[in-house]
């Protein structure tokens, strides 16, 4: 079996990019030939190829009046790679609006599928070519699944890559370290309003000096949302405490040396930290946003708190830094259920039975 995919990202530290990465990476027994096309980057094209993909150096326009020769000439040339590669099936990792990929695959006769998220709209040519959409989760797929092609859409499960937690070893890189007695709690995410960091910053200033907290990921030098959160740690008087670190790529190797994995997030549909913080047997403070109530049981596995609310989350951070028991017991169940529950090798198998069904 032959895939064509399609990314709209090059960037690695987002958990779509690394979602194909991974299906490719537990397929190999499963006879299917990846082929991914997108945005090209160094990173992304090293990665790709460990996972035995082969890379198509070339990515879609949307549609467009505007540019409506640019488009059609890239319709024309999606029509060449396809009748060159032959494959079975094209998989676009986002439904955007029309995908000069997705037209191209339509008109040469070859099914298309592509990754659940957002809404559904009639006036989105996507929609039309689209004969399955994968979600990880129900609560991923939600917006579909309440619209006239819910019965197209399959939940698959989660893909993630568990030989990153073989070997982690130290933090490759110097970084804040560790101090005697206190309670490192810890953020790993992009740096956007979505992941609210802000409601994060503000919970953690009304906390005992005994704990700190890393911020981690992107770039902090960027404009907007990251030169708010500093703006706000400097107010605070709380630069000896709170430290920004930009993106590592030893993150989980930070993350097995902290105490608390805190995501405050305002939408999510089933992180893939969470996922690895819980798999590393780290106990989880999250918000009960999307899909990741269907991670966490709130008092078992971990601690979950409303969206938004700062004094909740602050509550449940103290909480944990008085109540070492509590923080054992979160950890030891997190870790246990994790290790039962979260398996890519079956979603690798649910998203090629899928692929067969779609081909038949």
């Amino acid at each position: 079996m032959k895939v064509l995919i399609e990314l709209d990202s090059n960037d690695i530290k987002i958990g779509a990019v690394n979602d194909v990465l991974d299906l490719a990476r537990y397929s190999k027994n499963l006879d299917v030939k990846f082929y991914l096309a997108g945005p090209s980057g160094d990173e992304l094209s090293e990665a790709a190829k460990s996972c035995g993909m082969s890379l198509i150096p070339f990515f879609s326009r949307q549609v467009s009046k505007r540019h409506f020769l640019s488009y059609s000439l890239n319709v024309f040339k999606w029509v060449f790679i396809i009748k060159r590669i032959r494959p079975d099936i094209v998989h676009l990792n986002y439904v955007s609006w029309g995908p000069s990929l997705g037209l191209a695959a339509y008109l040469c006769g070859v099914p298309v599928v592509a990754r659940a998220g957002g809404c559904y709209n009639s006036r989105n040519l996507t929609h039309r070519w689209v004969t399955r959409y994968f979600a990880n989760c129900i609560q991923q797929g939600d917006n579909l699944l309440k619209s006239v092609v819910a019965d197209k859409v399959s939940v698959v499960g989660d893909l993630v890559n568990l030989e990153r937690f073989k070997s982690i070893g130290k933090p490759l890189d110097p970084y804040p370290p560790k101090v005697d007695g206190f309670i490192r709690f810890l953020f790993v995410g992009q740096l956007v309003e979505r992941k609210g960091i802000d409601f994060l910053v503000k919970a953690f200033s009304k906390l005992p000096e005994n704990s700190d907290l890393l911020l981690v990921g992107g770039d902090w030098s960027n404009p907007g949302y990251p030169q708010k959160i500093k703006e706000m740690i400097k107010n605070c008087g709380l630069t000896e405490r709170i430290h920004c670190l930009n993106h590592r790529e030893d993150a989980i190797a930070i993350m097995n040396e902290c105490d608390v994995f805190v995501l405050p997030s305002l939408s999510e549909a089933r992180p893939r930290s969470i996922i690895e913080a819980m798999l590393m047997g780290k106990c989880v403070l999250a918000t009960e946003v999307g899909g990741v109530p269907t991670l966490i049981d709130d008092g078992e596995t971990g601690l979950l708190v409303k969206a938004k609310d700062s004094d909740a989350l602050g509550e449940s951070m103290e909480r944990l830094i008085v109540d070492d028991g509590l923080r054992f017991n979160l950890s030891v169940n997190a870790k246990k259920i994790a290790k039962r529950t979260f398996d890519p090798v079956k979603t690798a198998g649910n998203y090629y039975k899928v692929y067969a069904d779609v081909i038949k």
